[in-house]
């Protein structure tokens, strides 16, 4: 959509008085417009924030064709290969059973219908069917044979009448006779016509709206009337009409394979809208797909190369192209339908990329300087500093990339570039942004304080011994007086008055000793900067919270106390933030803190913690912002948090809801003067206008998706109450349920209740499984609740009734039974021993002699078995022994490298090893390929002057790095601390490119090592085919390739040569000799030729020239 105007769009302000005010105003308003030539501009194109779904999340096929949603919540999803039923967190695919009776038609379906009894029609390449309630499905025939019994689209009119165009013809479902038929057979037209070639089928009340050869025509369903209109755009070239929609007013949306056509049904004047190559606000294509109308009567247009949404307020249409820079954007250009459900998400069905759902509330988000603008721009969207001026327009500080302005319109994106020097700035790291009272904009950078005059984009470095350093934050006091927070001090600058220019003089007064005094610390970082309202300037430090007056002594500091729960949570501070009531709020790494300060005894002053315990989802508060009611916003590490401090709740906003990232930055935080809210993060910037992000509270129903007894599906259904029935103590019973919540399921929590067993309510948490075991006898409901993150708890759903069963053998009779038998059988067992015992003492006698001897025997054999089970228990610990060898082999070789997640370099060898081994064996050529080493040849001089954590973490950096290039059948180890090798499947000539521009952007790239800090690496990699030499009878083991590779990268690092090189072998050399010299070293190879090693770039300058 388009992204929202700033409420603080206006004109330049004309002063009443004398011409000189005039003419400052005149050169305030143009001469920005004289630097143009100077300035890189890109203009901002609109973006939909979009979820999707594909074939990877468990969709049947990622072409979609339809969409439906039924009575009981669920979304019916229709592709080329089956039809689906999405619950919000899975689907379940059905598909034509040939060996069923009552099973679909075919598994391509066309179209979808829930009708106003709530039965689902389904549509398909070959014929039309109803879903019953039991899941069958039903065909339904046509009267007469046809040629194709392809269904196109269905409509229900006011009479509950299904309508069906099927290969070209109108046909009507005549439910006594269960048949499709020819819709002149049903009704008595005065006017009929040839019943063929019939497309986009559309109701209006009582009005039936269809296409036929470029002509539309409506069906009167009261008056039995047929009325025709041609347009003359269509029936010139016979253009068919693919699709019909309206606002269910008074205008007809047509769209045709000659674009669009306005229709109004008052005046019956029309209006043809076209695709134009350099028509902005026209259609993107003419092969118009699918048109439709939501509910607030946007128009939504699917075409074959891209989409487009009318924006009626002027007349125009915005184009969305395919993104593939930005994962929430639009993936395909082929757009074939659009739905939308009772819950206002619009569907979006795309031919090969699933299908899209877009969420009206997340446009309340706008994002400014996307990927996809960096790119454009060959710039980064680290962003670490952001503000706005007087005139609406938004100054962004890259972290790397320079200084950016986007316009009052928000239409317009520029680079800006001094007019005095246009280096200057150009790639510098920016921390804080400032416009003073003279409207100076005051920037801060890793490599000191600059301004910049917004009147002629004139940039002047502020040259003083005291601002030659890193400078991270900039505030302004009462006084006019900048205040600028060093990495290690602490200074003002003074004298300042009007325009700064290089000419004018200033003074910089040096406060570093006595913040080194309140500290007790010289190393310090300064994060923010805040006068209060009582003039105390307070400094957010790494090392605690200080504050002191400039003109007198008073001083005061807060540090983390560990068993003190009133003091602050923790001593790295991030952002200080005043309210309207003066309380003073401190966002820290370790949560938010409400500052109790008792001005006349600062004893007595405390700190109220809010941590991830009280519902803050994330500690490391960035930016803080309040909105018009008082209540804070929040960026984190973890999305946007709106804090109500009158009730200290929360609700949590993410990347979901339509945020640039997850991830913001400290130091990029700003309000607007009217009140537009700006966060900077990794992936540019998130704005919004708070008071436009009051949502409604949802109430979703629950629903029960699935009951398993014993890991086994059973059927629920009953015509009163749901009911699965157990057996007492014995059956598992797993219960799987969702709230249908489709714009952002995760966010959802679950509880449930087991009325009959007890009245406490289990949470579940993001779960929506139920496992139960071991219930006793009797009648219970399964009652469940579901609320969304940081809301209250919605209205309870009875879901299913559970009926367990006594066991005959846990019966009252069973139970008299087994004892009357038990009586029974001890008096016969008494008599029966009473008996036995006289004649028994009889026989003792003899018996004792007789087990004499068996004793003996016993004995012997006791002895003999002691010494088998020490021997078999001596072979038992050998096995295990050997069990436990080789456990520990399989998780030695198992195990990643827990920095990089890559694989271990023993892993690599063996995997690459055993494949060797096997194509060796069969006699098979091994696939082609390469092997890619990279290595940081200034990892060594790293290490002597930064800490080894510090270099790591720059290296978790640069592994996401080489992921995104790594496709995902490519096996990549990390060597050794500065080596990773990867064996990429395309082939030499296809990598060569990709190597080299991947080679490139890591020399262009530095990495975060903490703290704001950025570390370059130097790099050399080397790629080399595999196999390397190849002969009939052998081929080289493609490990010689890696060794090679990797001696490659030691040898260059030796004699410091950096750089992207391919390594090739002259087919003229015997593998096994090959093999020889590899061992021998790259000096041998080199001087006896058997390799050729060439940088990459000159392939590329050899193809340009």
């Amino acid at each position: 959509m388009q992204k929202k105007k700033t409420k603080a769009s206006k004109l330049c302000p004309l002063k009443s008085g004398v011409v000189s005010h005039i003419l400052l105003w005149l050169g305030f308003c143009i001469a920005p417009w004289l630097q143009a030539d100077e300035l890189k501009r890109l203009q901002i194109s609109p973006e939909l924030h979009l979820s999707n779904y594909s074939i990877n999340d468990g969709l049947s096929l990622s072409a979609v064709t339809a969409f439906s949603q039924t009575d009981d919540g669920f979304i019916w999803i229709g592709t080329e290969e089956g039809l689906n039923r999405f619950d919000g967190y899975q689907f379940k695919v059905y598909k034509r059973n040939s060996k069923e009776k009552y099973t679909l038609p075919d598994n391509q379906i066309s179209s979808l219908l829930t009708d106003s009894k709530g039965r689902l029609w389904v549509g398909t390449d070959k014929g039309l069917a109803y879903k019953t309630n039991d899941n069958k499905f039903i065909s339904v025939p046509v009267e007469k044979p046809l040629s194709s019994y392809y269904v196109s689209v269905m409509v229900e009119d006011i009479y509950s009448r299904l309508w069906v165009i099927v290969n070209g013809q109108l046909l009507l479902f005549n439910p006594n006779e269960q048949l499709l038929v020819d819709y002149n057979k049903e009704l008595n037209l005065k006017k009929i016509i040839r019943n063929r070639n019939i497309s986009g089928l559309h109701s209006i009340g009582s009005s039936l709206y269809f296409g036929q050869e470029g002509c539309l025509f409506s069906l009167d369903l009261i008056n039995q009337e047929l009325k025709e209109r041609c347009i003359k755009e269509l029936k010139a070239d016979d253009f068919p009409i693919s699709s019909i929609s309206s606002n269910k007013k008074d205008t007809l949306w047509i769209g045709t394979h000659n674009g669009v056509i306005r229709y109004n049904l008052l005046n019956e004047n029309y209006r043809h809208y076209k695709y134009s190559v350099d028509g902005e606000g026209k259609l993107s294509s003419n092969h118009v797909q699918s048109v439709f109308v939501d509910s607030t009567d946007r128009v939504w247009i699917g075409t074959s190369d891209g989409l487009n949404v009318y924006e009626q307020d002027i007349d125009s249409f915005t184009r969305y192209k395919k993104n593939l820079i930005d994962k929430n954007g639009l993936l395909s250009n082929d757009i074939l339908a659009f739905y939308e459900d009772t819950q206002g998400l619009i569907w979006i069905a795309t031919y090969d990329s699933g299908f899209h759902i877009w969420n009206k509330s997340n446009e309340m988000f706008n994002h400014y300087f996307t990927r996809k603008d960096a790119s454009e721009l060959k710039a980064t969207n680290m962003i670490h500093s952001v503000t706005t001026d007087l005139l609406g327009n938004i100054w962004i500080g890259s972290y790397g990339s320079g200084l950016f302005k986007i316009d009052s319109t928000r239409t317009t994106l520029v680079k800006i570039q001094s007019s005095t020097d246009s280096q200057i700035l150009s790639n510098a790291l920016i921390t804080d942004l400032h416009f003073d009272i003279y409207d100076n904009l005051w920037i801060t950078t890793l490599n000191g304080v600059y301004t910049l005059n917004p009147d002629n984009n004139e940039i002047i470095r502020l040259h003083n011994p005291l601002l030659d350093e890193t400078a991270l934050s900039i505030t302004e006091d009462r006084n006019g007086e900048l205040w600028i927070g060093l990495q290690s001090g602490l200074v003002k600058i003074q004298g300042v008055k009007g325009k700064l220019t290089s000419n004018q003089k200033y003074h910089v007064v040096d406060y570093t000793k006595r913040l080194n005094s309140i500290l007790n610390t010289q190393d310090f970082l300064i994060n923010a900067l805040y006068e209060d309202v009582e003039g105390l300037i307070w400094v957010g430090t790494d090392s605690g919270l200080a504050a002191f007056k400039p003109e007198d002594d008073t001083e005061y500091l807060f540090t983390a106390e560990l068993d003190n729960a009133k003091s602050i949570s923790n001593n790295y501070i991030q952002v200080i933030y005043e309210d309207t009531q003066g309380v003073l709020w401190i966002g820290t790494g370790d949560g938010l803190n409400k500052l109790n300060l008792n001005r006349g005894n600062i004893a007595e002053s405390s700190f109220q913690q809010f941590t991830e315990s009280d519902g803050i989802v994330n500690d490391s508060i960035y930016g803080i912002q309040s909105g018009s009611d008082d209540s804070l916003w929040l960026s984190t590490s973890f999305g946007i948090i709106l804090f109500n401090s009158a009730n200290n709740t929360t609700k949590h906003f993410t990347v979901k809801d339509g945020l640039q990232s997850n991830e913001f930055n400290v130091w990029a935080s700003h309000k607007s003067s009217d009140g537009e809210i700006l966060f900077g993060g990794v992936n540019g910037v998130t704005s919004f206008y708070p008071d436009d992000l009051v949502s409604k509270q949802l109430n979703p129903s629950v629903k029960l998706i699935e009951v398993m007894k014993n890991n086994k599906s059973v059927d629920v259904n009953s015509e009163s109450f749901p009911t699965v029935y157990l057996k007492d103590e014995e059956d598992f019973l797993t219960i799987k349920t969702s709230a249908l919540n489709y714009h952002n399921a995760s966010s959802q929590a679950y509880r449930y209740r087991l009325s009959g067993l007890n009245s406490d309510w289990v949470e579940l948490n993001d779960t929506r499984i139920i496992n139960l075991f071991g219930l006793h006898a009797g009648d219970y409901l399964l009652e469940m609740q579901v609320k969304q993150r940081n809301s209250n708890w919605g209205d309870t759903f009875n879901l299913l009734a559970i009926e367990v069963k006594d066991n005959f053998w846990q019966s009252k009779t069973a139970i008299l039974i087994y004892i009357s038998t038990l009586i029974f059988l001890i008096g016969g067992m008494i008599y029966w021993w009473l008996l036995r015992l006289n004649k028994r003492s009889e026989l003792i006698k003899l018996e004792l002699e007789d087990n004499r001897e068996y004793i003996k025997q016993l004995r012997f054999e006791l002895e003999s078995s002691k010494d088998k089970g020490e021997e078999f228990l001596r072979s038992l610990n050998e096995v295990e022994e050997k069990v436990k060898y080789y456990e520990n082999k399989v998780i030695e070789y198992s195990k990643k490298d827990k920095l990089s997640q890559f694989f271990k370099k023993s892993f690599f060898e063996e995997v690459i090893a055993n494949e060797d081994d096997f194509f060796k064996k069969n006699n098979t050529k091994p696939p082609g390929g390469c092997f890619i080493a990279f290595s940081i040849s200034n990892y060594e001089k790293l290490l002597k002057t930064e800490y080894k954590a510090n270099i790591e973490s720059s290296i978790s950096e640069l592994c996401e790095l080489i992921s995104d290039y790594v496709s995902g059948d490519d096996l990549i180890a990390r060597w050794d601390d500065s080596t990773f090798i990867m064996l990429d499947s395309l082939s030499f000539e296809e990598t060569k490119q990709r190597v080299y521009n991947f080679f490139r952007l890591l020399n262009q790239r530095s990495f975060d090592c903490g703290n704001g800090r950025l570390l370059k690496f130097d790099f050399n990699i080397a790629l080399v085919p595999t196999p390397v030499v190849e002969s009939k009878s052998y081929l080289v083991n493609r490990l010689t390739s890696a060794y090679l590779a990797i001696d490659f990268l030691y040898y260059s690092k030796q004699r410091n040569v950096t750089g992207a090189y391919a390594i090739t072998s002259s087919i003229d050399h015997h593998p096994t000799e090959f093999e020889k010299k590899v061992s021998q070293g790259i000096d041998v190879l080199l001087d006896e030729k058997f390799i050729t090693v060439t940088n990459l770039k000159e392939f590329f300058t050899k193809e340009k020239s």
